[in-house]
């Protein structure tokens, strides 16, 4: 009867209670360093967004010699009519 009882959702929300009623002078920094860890993860990946955003522009706006040559040629087409 007693097994039918332990499953791991009943041992996990035991297992939570005991941790929060023996630490519970704990719990306020535990929540500050999480808050400061989450902070510190979403600056990291907003950083990270930036650069890749940044180097799409510049490889967006790198052209091949190939196009500046064409171009040239097609300058010169319009310019001799």
């Amino acid at each position: 009867m007693i097994v039918a009882t332990l499953t791991p959702q009943y041992i996990a929300i035991v297992a939570v209670l005991a941790i929060v009623y023996f630490n519970r002078k704990k719990i306020p920094g535990m929540g500050k360093s999480v808050a400061q860890s989450l902070r510190r993860g979403k600056k990291q990946f907003d950083a990270h967004i930036d650069k890749v955003d940044g180097a799409a522009e510049i490889e967006a706006t790198v052209v091949s010699e190939e196009d500046v040559t064409k171009a040239r040629e097609q300058q010169r087409e319009r310019d001799e009519v």
